[in-house]
């Protein structure tokens, strides 16, 4: 395995069925559940026993997955079958099957509206799908409650439950939009135009009412209210997987490539911890801050894998910062 440098330290490699291509990681009931494209199944991972559990099959495409803890239902979008399948947590069981007009790429669950929020990067929308009576089986009904244009590829959505809005990433238009789904005649509040190329992923702090997007070869800071970019760091290319440890102020990024990036986000600041470049290919990433784990699906040698690394970065100085000159 390749060198390590601080703030992440390998501590094993775990073993993966089907060939490597994986979209995201969530935690769901105490498990780590990886949504695993390219061989249509969901896979179920006991973080602590490192070895799967369980395996939902016949996903076809599965992509964004978006937890309801408490309902005990984990959602996952079939992008090759333009459905959500909703799943038990206690049993992994499918229980209800959502049709949907355009192909799903994210998903968010809004616990307010009791609804999923749904980029469509082929329907260039966003869309709402309630999730009450979501457990049936409805494959071949269309289901939106709302669906916005919005003028662009949506990559990923982020939730401010104060103000109930949704931040949405533009890839093609390099935009963050502000999209209220309460006001269908003007959804789109305010479009923030970013100083970097093909944003991605991106993730909302209420407490500093910060976003962090995802761009080509960085992660930005933004202020949440006005757009402003207050600070940016380097990354590897094509990063566009976030997971904020708001309790340990630290930022996670992954990119294709299977380097992750460390950031500080204490103080309101964004700051380069370190970086870690092993040879695990991936980008689908969850981090456990109670055991302090990193956890990496992707692939090496063909083989699928999963890449466990511990997080040191509160032992690790601040190394870098390129906070935008104002």
């Amino acid at each position: 395995m390749a060198g390590t440098t601080d703030p992440l330290r390998p501590i094993a490699l775990v073993d993966l069925p089907g060939v490597p291509g994986f979209d995201e990681v969530v935690f769901a009931n105490g498990d780590l559940v990886l949504a695993h494209s390219r061989a249509n199944t969901v896979d179920i991972v006991d973080p602590v026993k490192r070895r799967m559990v369980a395996q939902i099959k016949n996903i076809d495409s599965p992509k964004g997955m978006a937890v309801d803890a408490q309902g005990g239902l984990l959602y996952i979008a079939a992008a090759g079958s333009s459905t959500i399948n909703v799943v038990s947590t206690a049993d992994w069981k499918v229980v209800g099957v959502i049709g949907l007009r355009n192909t799903p790429g994210k998903i968010l669950y809004v616990p307010q509206m009791k609804s999923l929020l749904i980029a469509s990067p082929m329907g260039r929308t966003v869309s709402v799908v309630s999730t009450e009576g979501a457990m049936k089986i409805a494959p071949n009904a269309v289901s939106e409650l709302a669906s916005f244009d919005v003028q662009g590829r949506p990559r990923d959505i982020a939730w401010d439950s104060q103000n109930k809005i949704a931040y949405v990433t533009l890839e093609d238009t390099n935009e963050v939009i502000a999209l209220n789904p309460s006001n269908p005649e003007s959804p789109v509040s305010r479009r923030m135009r970013l100083t970097a190329s093909q944003p991605t992923a991106i993730l909302f702090d209420p407490a500093s009412r910060r976003l962090f997007v995802a761009v080509r070869f960085a992660v930005l800071q933004l202020n949440a209210d006005n757009g402003a970019e207050t600070a940016r760091v380097a990354a590897a290319g094509g990063t566009d997987a976030l997971w904020l440890d708001q309790s340990n102020n630290n930022l996670f990024a992954a990119s294709g490539d299977g380097t992750v990036t460390v950031m500080s986000v204490a103080g309101n600041k964004l700051e380069l911890r370190g970086e870690y470049k092993g040879d695990v290919r991936g980008h689908a990433l969850a981090y456990d801050p109670a055991n302090h784990l990193v956890f990496l699906a992707g692939g090496r040698e063909g083989k699928s894998k999963m890449l466990v690394l511990r997080n040191i970065s509160g032992m690790a100085p601040v190394v870098e910062s390129l906070n935008a000159q104002k």
